[in-house]
């Protein structure tokens, strides 16, 4: 499971171009955040549905350890600070499948040290697709984690097996810097991880990958 645009080559952030998405008569979307008016904990996805909800062609990769393409096995992980004490019961990711099987493992960390720590949960999502557009990978909590203020947590997702995918970019903010890290694995074959191999490496990078973090309060 670790990107800035110098290190681009090395590590996992690429500029993709978006490989489906035509605005055809008839093609479903997942519905725009946030979602059924829950309160927005921390959220970058576009609001002007269907125009932006997040940026396709601009994104990180995300690979199992046995992927067609050659590529090191790597995880994506994004950070927010929450500011008052909050309860989570959804997240929104604009994961899109690329190639191999269409899976996702997202969860929720701890930080310590501003590099992701502890999973407090992990959901596997299954049938990823990717529409270009505005479909979002969304794992619920009906019980609600509570997130405390002044902490910061994290939200990674990783793949397994010979799954490639694609984190989308955001289209709401590309002038403030967001905190990122990305895990990188060369253990099982792939291109090589170098000295950033098997553990987080964290980095500051504009714009952002997408994320939305809801809640009922």
């Amino acid at each position: 499971m670790k990107s800035l645009t110098t290190a681009a080559a090395a590590l996992g952030l690429l500029a993709i171009s978006a490989t489906a998405g035509a605005a055809a008569g008839g093609m479903r979307y997942s519905p725009a955040p946030p979602p059924e008016k829950l309160v927005a904990i921390t959220s970058n996805l576009g609001t002007l549905y269907p125009k932006g909800v997040y940026y396709s062609p601009v994104g990180a990769v995300i690979s199992g350890p046995q992927n067609a393409s050659g590529l090191a096995q790597r995880a994506m992980a994004v950070s927010f600070k929450v500011l008052a004490d909050h309860t989570l019961t959804k997240i929104q990711v604009p994961i899109l499948y690329v190639k191999g099987a269409p899976q996702v493992e997202i969860d929720l960390l701890t930080d310590n040290g501003g590099l992701p720590a502890t999973a407090l949960r992990t959901w596997n999502v299954a049938n990823v697709t990717n529409q270009g557009c505005c479909d979002v990978v969304t794992v619920t909590d009906t019980q609600g984690i509570l997130l405390h203020a002044g902490q910061t947590y994290w939200v990674a997702a990783s793949a397994s097996q010979d799954t490639e995918l694609r984190w989308s970019g955001n289209s709401t903010n590309v002038v403030d810097y967001d905190r990122e890290a990305e895990y990188c694995s060369s253990d099982q074959g792939g291109s090589s991880c170098g000295s950033f191999n098997d553990h987080w490496t964290g980095f500051p990078t504009k714009p952002g990958l997408a994320l939305g973090v809801f809640g009922p309060d």
